[in-house]
């Protein structure tokens, strides 16, 4: 993942709401089937409507791709490298 985008995520959700250690990747990036293996390049944890407007716009203009997921009533937002592929899951 881009630093340039890591920073913009932290300033959007706050430094303890970007995961990128391996077991928060691992973690949050498994669907529900474990059949996929994970490719997250980040998690970003959004507490609001208006935080996940800003993550999509920058993922958007950036050409970042998206899965969203949603844990414990949560939803969690995560860009994947350029080379992640589908992401209907």
């Amino acid at each position: 993942m881009q630093e340039q985008a890591l920073q913009y995520f932290r300033g959007v959700v706050g430094d303890s709401y970007v995961l990128t250690g391996a077991n928060d990747l691992e973690t949050y990036g498994r669907d529900w089937t474990k059949i996929f293996p994970p490719k997250a390049g980040v998690i970003v944890l959004p507490a609001s409507t208006e935080q996940v407007v800003k993550i999509v716009k920058y993922c958007a203009a950036n050409k970042l791709a998206l899965v969203r997921h949603i844990v414990f009533r949560r939803s969690v937002t995560v860009p994947c490298p350029s080379n992640c592929g589908s992401t209907t899951r």
